[in-house]
């Protein structure tokens, strides 16, 4: 942003769209890295899901590190479009997102769902949805 808060400075936008991104990029900084996460996938078929990459730096380049969150039958299919909650003076993290229970057809019937969201040193750990 400009000094004013007003608007982009020229020249200082930077593309790291990762590899099989689709929607809803979600950046957490935790211990000197970012994580970026991203859903990738169709939102209207079990394909849709939650991936991410890490780097030292929030402009990348980020280093792809695989699915965090994917369709777990019998349990629901396509998650994604998350965000997160940081529990204040805590390391602790929730995930937030929406689901789709399987069997069910129409594309608009979602579920909100919260889950913990855990890291392992520089991974995140794969969620189970509950």
């Amino acid at each position: 942003m400009n000094d004013e808060m007003t608007g982009i400075v020229p020249g200082s936008l930077r593309g790291i769209t990762p590899e099989g991104y689709f929607e809803a990029p979600c950046m957490i900084k935790r211990n000197g890295q970012y994580f970026l996460m991203w859903s990738r996938g169709d939102w209207i078929d079990g394909t849709y899901s939650v991936a991410y990459g890490i780097s030292d730096n929030p402009y990348g380049p980020f280093e792809s590190r695989g699915v965090v969150l994917s369709s777990q039958p019998p349990l629901a299919e396509g998650p994604g479009h998350h965000g997160y909650l940081h529990l204040p003076e805590t390391d602790e993290w929730l995930i937030v997102y929406h689901r789709r229970v399987i069997g069910n057809t129409d594309p608009g019937a979602r579920v909100l769902c919260i889950d913990r969201l855990e890291f392992d040193g520089e991974t995140i750990k794969s969620i189970v949805m509950t």
